[in-house]
């Protein structure tokens, strides 16, 4: 039996958890199982080929990371099974019919990405209470700036919420960056939010905060690695529990279960880190009831 992921985008941790879930379920890469990894890159336009080139492999199911892993594979098959991991909401998406029961070849886990952006507007206003206007850094690989409300549900529902204003900042590759920053200053932009990326926001991510640091603004994202390279929080779903329960769904698949029956999951578990450093280059003591949700330190 055969399973491919699409794209290979995500930090270490996702695919040790994705391997933990399958060899808890008996299967292992080379023993049971043929795993075809095929990826674009950091660069959504080469998904179309790596997805074409796993259908026709005639593989049994397709684990994609996001909504654009699984848009590419829907363009060139609506049979073979698709679990994702990690997308805002499939019903939304129009992925599937009901998170109960999908529907179609798409099953898996949803982030549950509007009620997070709303949770990290919370912890943003909590440090800064006078806080009025936020920049969204906005991949322009995930597509054009206004698909930011597509891709991760709601958000603007959410700043309106809460009283904030929202400025996006798209950038296509890291020389925009320093000009994105430039019209968020002048914008009069408090904090800062990052929004999906294809990799592009990691790779240049030390200058990111960098200019956070020198614009004196809070800094949170989703995964970890954005705490570890220097941004001020990270709040998000477990991306390793994420991965390691869609095993379960890959797993079922294999074993002749319909995606179509296969109930789409929520999160269970969230993840918090601090920086401390940056907190300190900030001049900012973060209050005691965020380090005391926070899952880890970076001291």
């Amino acid at each position: 039996m055969t399973f491919s992921p699409v794209v290979d985008r995500g930090p270490g941790s996702a695919h040790s958890g994705f391997a933990k879930g399958l060899h808890e379920l008996g299967y292992m890469e080379g023993q049971n199982l043929v795993i075809e990894y095929r990826h674009g890159g950091g660069r959504v336009e080469n998904l179309p080929r790596a997805a074409r080139e796993l259908v026709d492999l005639k593989v049994d199911v397709i684990l994609a990371w996001g909504y654009k892993d699984v848009d590419a594979v829907l363009q060139v098959s609506r049979t073979i099974p698709i679990v994702t991991v990690y997308v805002s909401d499939p019903v939304r998406l129009g992925y599937a019919e009901s998170l109960a029961r999908p529907g179609t070849n798409v099953t898996g886990l949803t982030t549950l990405a509007g009620d997070l952006t709303v949770k990290g507007l919370e912890v943003l206003k909590g440090l800064q209470p006078d806080l009025a206007r936020v920049g969204v850094l906005w991949d322009l690989g995930m597509g054009p700036a206004e698909m930011v409300d597509r891709a991760a549900w709601r958000p603007e529902e959410a700043f309106r919420a809460l009283g904030i204003a929202r400025h996006m900042m798209p950038v296509r590759d890291p020389a925009d960056v320093e000009a994105a920053f430039e019209a968020a200053r002048r914008a009069r932009v408090g904090a800062l939010m990052f929004g999906p990326s294809t990799g592009v926001l990691r790779s240049y991510l030390g200058r990111i905060a960098e200019l956070a640091i020198r614009h004196r603004w809070a800094t949170i994202a989703d995964l970890p690695i954005y705490a570890d390279g220097g941004l001020l929080l990270a709040y998000g779903a477990d991306i390793h529990d994420l991965f390691q329960r869609a095993a379960t769904h890959v797993v079922k698949i294999l074993n002749g279960k319909s995606p179509a029956e296969l109930p789409v999951e929520q999160p269970t578990k969230f993840t918090m880190v601090a920086n401390l450093r940056t907190a300190k280059a900030l001049t900012l003591t973060l209050p005691q009831w965020l380090l005391v949700r926070a899952d880890r330190v970076i001291e």
